[in-house]
């Protein structure tokens, strides 16, 4: 506008008011024509965290999908159509009552996919259906995954007595796949999740033995496994007398 003003500026006023209104609408083109925000279909990504390898991500996704993929850190990539076994899809419409799947009122759905994904960052994309052909979605749905396995409590039964067996009561995140005690010598002794019980906040706790085999102070190492890997949590600290 202030272009076209700055070339026309003897022109009379109705000529002006022409170049002015034409150079409105240039404007007013030009910002209709402008990208608008792109986002991607999937709206939300649920799931429940447990202490398995394998979980199921709820995703909802707006329209009918063809396929959906994850996109790991290291640039893996996990890809679900919608006939996969691990997949289970049910259909909405506006007014979130379920619908077939074929239908023509198909707002949105809600996959259900059971992977392993490794994270801690991960993206996910739909592919869509245009005419005949396929094609990905060019902005991802990005989250991460929270795997909570910190250790909320190591108590022995004991810090002091006699050398052998020191029953100790470990609490860790819902995400911890076992808890291990590695003693002076470097022997171990390793409890996995399905010994453990589940507290009401979904914490886990584990009683085992530790071993004290030394004379005078032993340093018996916690360690706890996440995700297939067994990772230094704390100490417990035993004289034998």
């Amino acid at each position: 506008l202030a272009a076209a003003k700055a070339v026309a500026p003897d022109l009379g006023v109705s000529a002006q008011d022409e170049i002015d209104a034409a150079a409105e609408a240039l404007n007013t083109a030009l910002d209709n024509l402008k990208a608008k925000e792109v986002v991607s279909s999937i709206s939300t990504i649920n799931w429940q965290e447990t202490n398995a390898d394998r979980n199921t991500y709820s995703i909802s996704v707006v329209g009918r999908m063809a396929m959906i993929q994850f996109i790991e850190e290291d640039g893996g990539t996990r890809t679900y159509d919608r006939y996969n076994k691990n997949v289970t899809i049910v259909s909405y419409n506006a007014a979130g009552e379920e619908v077939n799947s074929l239908s023509r009122d198909v707002a949105y759905e809600i996959w259900s996919i059971s992977t392993v994904l490794t994270g801690p960052q991960v993206k996910a994309r739909a592919k869509y259906i245009e005419g005949s052909s396929y094609k990905w979605e060019t902005e991802t749905y990005n989250f991460e995954l929270t795997r909570d396995a910190g250790v909320r409590e190591i108590t022995p039964a004991a810090t002091s007595g006699k050398k052998g067996a020191v029953a100790t009561t470990v609490v860790v995140g819902p995400a911890a796949q076992g808890v291990r005690f590695v003693m002076d010598n470097g022997t171990t002794t390793t409890y996995y999740a399905d010994k453990a019980t589940v507290l009401e906040n979904g914490d886990l706790q584990f009683v085992g033995n530790a071993w004290a085999n030394n004379e005078g102070l032993n340093t018996i190492v916690v360690m706890v496994r996440v995700n297939g890997a067994w990772v230094e949590a704390g100490t417990v600290e035993y004289t034998v007398e």
